[in-house]
């Protein structure tokens, strides 16, 4: 079901929010993916829902086993109908297959928490998420208190990367492009101590790197 203007969403949300039972989170069907459902920016699950509660407002969001947010979804239905719909989750940390996380359904427009579910994506999963072989980039020290060396093995395509260091909400706080064999960069121009994520596109766009980096 498509979204209704929003002046209707207080009225059909005290219709649709009366109904719902512990029982009806087993009646959604998760799907993962669609040819090409992952990508270097979203991921596109298909839901369905054969229970009489519609989830009003739904949103999605993908967490790690670490229970970092992966990805999240822009609310787009009224409702999660009976037959599958495409529901986009956004980028908001790098993340590898084979992948295993947990998947929460939210309703009211993230006002309330209805359902979460167990997700796994194999690595088998047909994508546009190109991520080269482990090893090809490598930061030292990590974690890190002052300066960051990120270094890119013979093995590395040669040519303009993007790169970009994001916080845990997705927000980046560093961006460059580099076309060298290393790459320095202070820990003042990332923020502060925490968990940062280094994400590595090359000229077309397709994430070929992925790592995490702690500040201290």
């Amino acid at each position: 079901m498509r979204s209704l203007p929003l002046f209707l969403a207080v009225f059909f949300l005290s219709i649709a929010g009366k109904s719902q039972s512990p029982s009806d989170c087993d009646s959604v069907f998760i799907n993962c993916c669609p040819p090409g459902g992952i990508t270097s920016e979203a991921i596109t699950i298909e839901a369905a829902n054969h229970a009489s509660y519609i989830f009003p407002y739904p949103g999605f969001i993908l967490f790690d086993a670490n229970n970092d947010t992966i990805a999240k979804e822009a609310v787009n239905y009224f409702g999660i109908g009976y037959f599958y719909q495409a529901h986009m989750l956004e980028l908001k940390a790098p993340f590898s297959l084979p992948f295993d996380g947990y998947l929460e359904l939210h309703t009211g427009f993230y006002n309330e928490m209805a359902c979460t579910f167990p997700f796994h994506i194999p690595d088998t999963t047909l994508t546009n998420l190109a991520v080269h072989t482990p090893g090809e980039v490598t930061i030292s020290p990590n974690p890190a208190v002052n300066l960051i060396n990120i270094f890119f093995t013979d093995r590395f395509d040669r040519g303009a990367y993007t790169i970009k260091i994001l916080n845990t909400s997705g927000q980046i706080v560093y961006k460059t492009k580099n076309s060298e064999k290393n790459l320095q960069i202070q820990s003042g121009q990332i923020g502060l101590p925490g968990i940062y994520f280094l994400t590595v596109k090359n000229s077309d766009n397709y994430l070929v790197a992925n790592k995490k980096i702690i500040l201290r």
